[in-house]
């Protein structure tokens, strides 16, 4: 089964996303921040998938991005 990180600060997104992709089989994870998400890429290496938003409380998607991509390659 598939793994996909959802990284959504908007809990009616969240859920949404989630229950959509668990129809579809994935094993979904999730989170409202930046740091929380990292933390989950830091640590599992099944996630396939990474859906974020550019609005996060924390940090904005566009640099979360860059940030994973700099410890993913």
């Amino acid at each position: 089964m598939k793994k996909i990180l959802i990284v959504e600060d908007d809990e009616a997104i969240r859920m949404g996303l989630n229950y959509y992709l668990k129809q579809e089989d994935f094993l979904t994870l999730e989170s409202s921040t930046a740091s929380h998400a990292l933390e989950y890429l830091k640590n599992d290496t099944e996630i396939v998938l990474c859906l974020l938003d550019v609005n996060l409380p924390d940090q904005n998607g566009f640099s979360l991005f860059k940030e994973i991509r700099s410890f993913s390659n």
